[in-house]
């Protein structure tokens, strides 16, 4: 049966025996020098999360057929969902306990685009500067990938202050969207030609590769 793409996570993400994901987020800028020997920068672009995985090792036959799932993308020509296992959850609530089947929303967005006020956790819920939050936007949906600058608890009734986030939302995030603190993935594409294999051990392979956040609607 023919893949159908972006691929969920469900059925790539959660299957690729992810050891660790590196976000960093890339800024698409340009730096202008000034005769007065000041520097002017420019975003060109949105900024885009950037991820280097790396897989646990695996036998050389477990190896070969997740090179082969990793194939069915076909380069950076199809997409997938990507969360960081070392980031599924909040950092004061690793295993999930508390959030539990919360349903969180923007319930406040800032002028300025990068302050957001989130309602619906549990009460007195404690985010840490570094979680990061998922939120689908706009018809078709896209999916945004963001990251808490400052630490921040939800009062009695679940409703935290305003609290800075990266990158600045899109267009198309509003209030009163869902946003997902639980395994929160970046729909992605794969960076062509990073993919490497490399011996780990006798039995054994290690695969890595690099992936791009893509804004890209469907």
């Amino acid at each position: 049966m023919a893949a159908t793409f972006p691929i969920a996570q469900a059925d790539l993400g959660d299957i690729l025996p992810v050891q660790s994901v590196v976000w960093e987020l890339t800024r698409q800028q340009e730096l202008t020098g000034l005769g007065s020997g000041e520097a002017l920068a420019a975003d060109l672009a949105p900024s885009l999360w950037m991820g280097e995985v790396s897989l646990r090792p695996l036998l050389h036959t477990d190896a070969r057929a997740m090179a082969a799932r990793i194939d069915m993308l076909d380069g950076a020509i199809h997409a997938f969902y990507l969360a960081n296992p070392l980031g599924w959850y909040p950092k004061m609530d690793p295993h999930s306990t508390i959030y539990g089947a919360s349903a969180p929303v923007l319930a406040t967005i800032a002028a300025n685009r990068k302050e957001v006020a989130i309602s619906g956790l549990p009460a007195g819920y404690k985010l840490s500067a570094g979680d990061m939050f998922a939120v689908d936007y706009g018809s078709p949906s896209r999916r945004g990938l963001y990251r808490l600058g400052a630490d921040v608890a939800a009062s009695g009734a679940g409703l935290t202050a305003l609290v800075e986030v990266r990158p600045h939302l899109r267009p198309g995030v509003t209030e009163a969207l869902s946003v997902t603190f639980a395994r929160p993935a970046a729909k992605v594409k794969m960076v062509a030609g990073t993919v490497s294999q490399q011996m780990h051990s006798a039995n054994r392979t290690r695969i890595s590769f690099r992936v791009i956040q893509t804004l890209a609607a469907g």
